[in-house]
């Protein structure tokens, strides 16, 4: 029978009451995460709302209020839940900025305050400061040294490269383009696939393609089909260009006009090709042929053909001492792997002389690889003279590294190497590394080396 002294109240769907959490405010950390199906909310916010019954909890009635509270704001939490967004994705781009989507990658932003910040924060403490590098530089249209590769070889491997991958792929180029009707202009761009480089100096390329084209007519395009694969003009283009450019390695602004006299004075079976060679050249300019001769360092080119006649001897003194001798005894001295050194001396300065003596011998060429390490006004930087003074080969009149060559018709017994200025205690000395000498008739030195 009913008890008309109880109060009435609402009966809990729990089995037993229970104990409060230990904490009531459920925005409080640390917080949990959930996601489940939106078809699923009006279920758990029903069976949430059970704890909002007074009989559901253990504790003193006073803190019955107080748990309702946060009971309430429960529900209130899973009632304001909105749909989930998608997780966030990052992406790292080629311009190395940092970028987030929510989205599901369809879009991206960068992330605030990337590009502003990113570069202080990932750049560590400046370190110290590294040795000084080699003095001078390349310049545009110097071609970087190839390893293992003498001055002279580089030479070589630099006027193939340029006779037959710039100069005949010209002809065959305009060839190819007067018989298949293209316009100056196609040829020129057209070269620009084929020639690695000549695109920084397109204007000139165009001009020189234009006066090449010209030259072409119903009359010469015979001789030009056959120059464009002739094997010989192939040697001779590369003989010119290298016997102006040995000294230095490469085509420079200094022996630019050498490289025109000589492809100007190749005698050839069609002149009318040499003769638009040379104004092709003209048109292209030093720029022009520097930039296109950049790859031609690594081109297998032999030009023992292009040298003088007669017998090479080569000297290497970072090796030994091969068979020179120190004119004065005193300042002067070998070292291994450097060659014939100054020390200052009082009488003699930086000079560096060394001298040979061998049997009469008529000499062609000298090539001399040597530093002179100090200016002196009014003094000869290098020079090869014989016993009686007389300069046989006049280098160089500039302090720094050379490797030089003269070509010179003498017949010696001896000769001395001089580098010579006067400066004081603390300069730079003077070293000789190599000599090269070329001659005709029989070798004094024993069998050719070089």
């Amino acid at each position: 029978m009913w008890n008309p002294t109880v109060n009435w109240q609402a009966q809990s769907s729990y089995a037993e009451r229970v104990e409060p959490p230990a904490c009531l405010d459920p925005a409080a950390a640390p917080l949990v995460c959930l996601s489940f199906s939106t078809a699923w909310l009006p279920y758990v916010i029903g069976a949430l709302k059970q704890l909002v019954q007074p009989a559901a909890w253990e504790c003193d009635e006073e803190d019955v209020p107080d748990i309702l509270d946060w009971t309430t704001a429960l529900v209130e939490r899973f009632s304001e839940a909105g749909e989930c967004m998608p997780p966030v994705e990052f992406q790292l781009t080629e311009d190395c900025l940092l970028q987030y989507s929510t989205d599901g990658g369809a879009t991206f932003e960068t992330v605030p305050g990337w590009t502003d910040w990113a570069t202080a924060c990932f750049t560590g403490p400046e370190g110290p400061e590294g040795p000084e590098g080699p003095a001078g530089g390349f310049t545009p249209g110097t071609p970087p040294p190839a390893p293992g590769q003498t001055t002279s070889q580089q030479a070589c491997s630099i006027a193939g490269y340029i006779a037959q991958y710039v100069i005949q792929t010209a002809l065959s180029s305009v060839v190819n383009g007067y018989n298949t009707g293209q316009t100056a202009l196609e040829v020129a761009t057209g070269i620009l696939a084929l020639i690695p480089g000549v695109d920084v100096v397109f204007a000139a390329i165009t001009g020189a393609i234009t006066l090449l084209y010209s030259a072409v007519t119903s009359g010469t395009i015979a001789e030009f089909t056959a120059a464009e694969s002739d094997p010989v003009l192939l040697s001779d283009l590369t003989c010119a260009i290298f016997t102006a450019t040995h000294g230095d390695g490469y085509v420079t602004a200094g022996n630019f006009a050498d490289v025109q006299a000589n492809i100007a004075a190749i005698t050839y079976t069609y002149p009318d090709v040499i003769s638009a060679i040379s104004d092709w050249l003209d048109a292209f300019g030093y720029g022009g042929l520097a930039a296109a001769q950049i790859p031609g360092a690594y081109t297998a080119v032999d030009c023992s053909g292009c040298e003088p006649a007669g017998w090479c001897y080569d000297f290497d003194f970072t090796e030994s001492e091969a068979g020179w001798s120190a004119l004065f005894g005193e300042g002067i001295s070998w070292i291994p792997g450097t060659g014939w050194q100054s020390s200052y001396d009082v009488g003699t300065g930086q000079s560096c002389d060394i001298t040979i003596t061998f049997d009469s011998a008529a000499l062609t060429r000298v090539e001399v690889v040597f530093n002179a390490g100090q200016d002196s006004d009014g003094v000869r930087q290098f020079r090869v003279e014989n016993d009686s003074g007389t300069t046989v080969a006049l280098l160089s009149q500039t302090a720094g590294a050379h490797d030089d060559v003269v070509d010179v018709s003498v017949t010696e017994t001896t000769l001395i190497a001089v580098i010579e200025n006067y400066p004081g205690v603390g300069a730079s000395p003077n070293t000789i590394s190599r000599i090269r000498l070329h001659g005709t008739g029989t070798c004094p030195f024993g069998d050719p080396n070089c």
